[in-house]
């Protein structure tokens, strides 16, 4: 047993076995290839520049593809920096599909979800937004409509909406400084698309 194995069995479990029985047409490859750049791209320069370890198109559990950044630094805590750039990090594919593409496909919806968790919580839990040193969380209830009856939230209607607004602004901050960072990068971005269609991994 060397370190390859191990490796791979550490991709197993985590993403799930590849599944490089099911055919793919050259379509979906590119569209993968595409989302998948854009992901790694904005990993590499974020505000903290973080690695990447593995991009693959080939279908791994339920994605078409994945990126696997490499985080070297071991710490219980995460800045507000990091989780911005995270944020950004999952936006990369619907930003590198909407460059080139001039559309966009259904591959970022947990995306999407990983990046409204990330900006909820900052709010909710962690005290990083304008809205100060505050925590909105009550016994795991989650701040995430305006509707106060049904989710029992324990503050106003004024400040469940001061909350969306916090959430979403997180949210469009990040899309406009990815979308730059792809933008400026465009050449570099079609360039791994090339190279992932070529190699797969």
């Amino acid at each position: 047993i060397n370190g390859e194995d191990l490796q791979k069995a550490i991709m197993k479990v985590s993403l799930g076995p590849q599944k490089r029985s099911r055919v793919i047409d050259e379509k979906d490859k590119y569209d993968t290839a595409v989302h998948e750049s854009g992901h790694a791209l904005i990993s590499k320069l974020a505000k903290e520049k973080t690695p990447v370890h593995e991009v693959s198109i080939i279908p791994r559990g339920g994605a078409g593809g994945y990126t696997l950044p490499r985080d070297d630094k071991e710490s219980h805590y995460r800045t507000k920096q990091a989780l911005l750039d995270e944020i950004a990090f999952s936006m990369g594919g619907r930003i590198a599909e909407e460059l080139v593409f001039k559309d966009y496909t259904t591959g970022a919806s947990n995306d999407i979800k990983q990046a409204t968790n990330i900006a909820r919580a900052m709010v909710t839990e962690w005290g990083m937004s304008s809205l100060g040193f505050i925590g909105f969380e009550d016994d795991g209830a989650k701040a995430t409509l305006t509707d106060n009856a049904e989710t029992h939230n324990p503050y106003s209607e004024a400040t469940a909406i001061a909350i969306d607004k916090e959430i979403k602004a997180i949210l469009d901050e990040n899309y406009a400084k990815a979308t730059d960072i792809l933008q400026k990068k465009r050449a570099t971005l079609d360039e791994i698309v090339k190279v992932l269609l070529a190699k797969e991994t």
